[in-house]
């Protein structure tokens, strides 16, 4: 176990080489691409609640003061 310790230490090199390969592992892992989907689904949500929000204004359905008061809830999600 020492003489890993030490190779380790004498080739600093290697440990960003695995710490690159962990992360690249981590990256590529099945939840990982689950949770990105998730993320970008509802950033797509978000984007369209807003697209609908400023369409309902644009075309008098909705007052201003209705507008901003619900913007800031889609804002956050975005």
């Amino acid at each position: 176990m020492w003489q890993e310790v030490i190779w380790l230490i004498e080739g600093p090199e290697r440990i960003t080489a695995e710490l690159d390969r962990r992360l690249d592992a981590a990256r590529a892992s099945e939840s990982t691409k689950k949770q990105q989907e998730a993320v970008e689904r509802d950033l797509t949500r978000a984007g369209k609640g807003i697209e609908r929000l400023l369409t309902a204004y644009q075309e008098d359905l909705m007052s201003l003061d209705e507008l901003r008061r619900s913007m800031p809830e889609l804002r956050a999600r975005e």
